[in-house]
């Protein structure tokens, strides 16, 4: 299945003004992802691309950046081509927590803004998003739904936290438990929205 967790760290909180500092991406159930730090297009002076702020929050520096950092536009390339390189045919879904807000929204615009070798259109149009805050909203209620709130509820442990791998990583376990905690909600049985995407997305019309 074409399940795919993504997430993003930047520069600020704004996925239309700030930009990406590191990408990761995990297919769901499989070992392998793809991970990079990224030179922002903005605020390109050396050693200037994140202040201290948030330096102390994900712990990326510019020194890390300057000196693994890659192009926004190679790291988009690169992105699209591990989900072509794992996906089998049919739809295929993006999971991030608050996407909708934040990491659909920079994808889309990284997308508008390529420059590069050619991208697989096929592959970006047979796009579809999950956003897994609006699935923890749609059965969890009187109830913070952010990332971190929903680990300890479900007592998963993010080795990493505001890096974008760990996050990925403990939200891949995250997604998988709210499936079966919406299924069961729903009374169906307690795989039934993880096996069918399509049935969760019209379900939370996404």
């Amino acid at each position: 299945m074409n399940l795919f967790i993504l997430d993003y760290e930047t520069t600020g909180l704004s996925p239309y003004f700030d930009d990406i500092t590191e990408v990761a991406i995990k297919k769901l159930g499989e070992d392998h992802f793809y991970q990079t730090l990224v030179k922002p297009r903005i605020n390109g002076v050396h050693y200037k691309y994140v202040s201290d702020a948030n330096i102390k929050i994900t712990g990326i520096t510019n020194e890390m950046i300057d000196e693994f950092g890659i192009e926004t536009n190679v790291s988009l390339y690169n992105t699209i081509k591990y989900i072509e390189n794992n996906s089998l045919d049919g739809p295929i879904y993006i999971i991030a927590h608050n996407g909708t807000n934040f990491d659909f929204i920079l994808l889309r615009r990284m997308i508008f803004n390529y420059q590069g070798d050619p991208l697989n259109n096929d592959i970006i149009n047979r796009i579809n998003f999950i956003d897994s805050l609006n699935l923890a909203k749609a059965y969890i209620k009187n109830e913070r739904h952010n990332q971190p709130g929903l680990c300890k509820k479900y007592q998963i442990v993010n080795e990493s936290a505001h890096r974008a791998l760990g996050d990925v990583t403990a939200l891949e376990k995250l997604y998988i438990k709210m499936c079966e905690q919406f299924s069961l909600y729903n009374h169906k049985n307690p795989e039934y929205y993880l096996n069918n995407p399509k049935c969760l997305t019209q379900h939370l019309f996404i």
